[in-house]
């Protein structure tokens, strides 16, 4: 039951994160310290990357509010973060800062300098003297810049590295996206496809906001903790976001904090509209799904009208529109019911105003909706909006060519 609790506190908290200190503060009267601090320390332990330690260094972390404290002893391995609720007395380091402060450096804008609130002490391991510095009487030179002792003493130490790691986690600072997706072994670069430039072109402005992301297709087949490489890049890429996911196969396996997944067929507009009524509306919507061009167009069907106003609708692999084993058609021209043939209709809806239309002529839904097409090698960015603003003045008339260029007598 705490889980759920917690798992339904996360937008809630990104929200307040990015208000006035008094959302905050009823958020944490409503719900008690310690369950808004747990949701706060998850998101930190998920998104640490611990430095190359050799061993398990324990970081503890005081959380305090109006006289009240929560700790937690986090203990930083090459495997990643163990957070575990008690006290930070075996801590090597301990990192102080109060619940208002975190919340905001975790889940808030950019700009709020969390390093400034928080207080991090590290006490490190004494380091054994060597035989030749516990001599009495030894010469100068034996302590020299060459000693294997002051070498291992300079250098940066375990549980400062480890306290580094944890507040850069608080920071959220900025990796880029083709980092991301090579860490999280996506397939948006380096390996099939060359897409994460194109996508932090456009999302870059939607980085810092609280979206709500939806990708069709997760990967691994039918493993159900396998695959998931692109939910958990755009879960680490908008650090104040939920992301979702929906394959054919149970991929459960993969759910934590801000990232949630779901079964079902992307051909299934019944079903695709229902999911869409209850976590939509969203920012973005990316289909990396089965590739079917009969499947493509309907998921587009029915979810556009749950894309937000200035969202994105993404359409990846768009070259199967020219390979008839997914429905695509076999020519240099791809036809209609294929992506790029849908593609097309957009382009020419983005016009309808334009044209020379019949007298019984009614917009489609995407001929008033679509406002931008951004098209790329196997990728297709539709954007979301209102496509109102009309035509040039009926009184200009669409004048014929010749008109401006006249026949020459010969």
């Amino acid at each position: 039951m705490k889980n759920a609790l917690n798992e339904s506190l996360v937008e809630p908290l990104i929200l307040a994160a990015g208000a006035r200190d008094g959302d905050m503060l009823r958020l944490i009267d409503e719900h008690g310290l310690e369950v808004v601090t747990d949701v706060l320390v998850a998101e930190v332990a998920g998104r640490c990357e611990p430095p190359v330690l050799g061993r398990e260094v324990p970081v503890g972390l005081r959380v305090t509010h109006e006289g009240r404290e929560v700790e937690y002893l986090l203990t930083v391995s090459p495997g990643g973060v163990d957070r575990r609720l008690g006290s930070v007395g075996a801590a090597l380091a301990l990192i102080t800062t109060d619940a208002l402060s975190l919340a905001r450096s975790v889940f808030g804008p950019p700009s709020f300098d969390g390093a400034a609130t928080r207080q991090v002490t590290v006490h490190p391991e004494p380091v054994a003297p060597t035989a030749a510095q516990s001599s009495e009487g030894c010469p100068a030179r034996e302590f020299g810049i060459g000693s294997r002792a002051l070498r291992k003493a300079d250098s940066p130490h375990p549980a400062a590295l480890a306290a580094q790691a944890v507040s850069s986690a608080m920071a959220g600072r900025d990796r880029d996206l083709g980092d991301l997706a090579l860490h999280f072994g996506s397939d948006k670069w380096g390996m099939w496809h060359w897409y994460t430039q194109h996508y932090a072109r456009h999302f870059a402005p939607l980085r810092h906001e609280p979206v709500r992301v939806l990708e069709i297709g997760i990967g691994g087949y039918s493993d159900p903790a396998a695959g998931g490489g692109s939910l958990r890049m755009w879960k680490n890429y908008f650090p104040r976001g939920i992301v979702h996911g929906l394959d054919v196969y149970d991929k459960s396996g993969l759910n934590e904090p801000r990232l949630r997944t779901f079964v079902g067929s992307q051909n299934d507009t019944g079903f695709l509209r229902e999911l869409a009524e209850q976590h939509g509306p969203f920012d973005i919507i990316i289909d990396d799904g089965s590739h079917v061009n009969e499947h493509i167009l309907a998921s587009f069907d029915a979810l556009l009208p749950y894309v937000r106003p200035g969202g994105w609708y993404v359409i990846e692999d768009i070259q199967t529109s020219y390979w008839p084993q997914y429905g695509g058609t076999s020519g240099a021209q791809a036809g209609a019911g294929t992506s790029v043939g849908l593609l097309k209709q957009l382009m020419e809806g983005l016009e309808y105003q334009e044209a020379n239309q019949p007298r019984d002529f009614s917009p489609s839904y995407t001929d008033q909706h679509v406002v931008g097409l951004h098209l790329y090698h196997n990728l297709a960015f539709v954007q979301k909006g209102i496509n109102n603003e009309g035509t040039i003045p009926t009184w200009v008339k669409r004048t014929p060519l010749n008109y401006f260029y006249p026949a020459q007598d010969n």
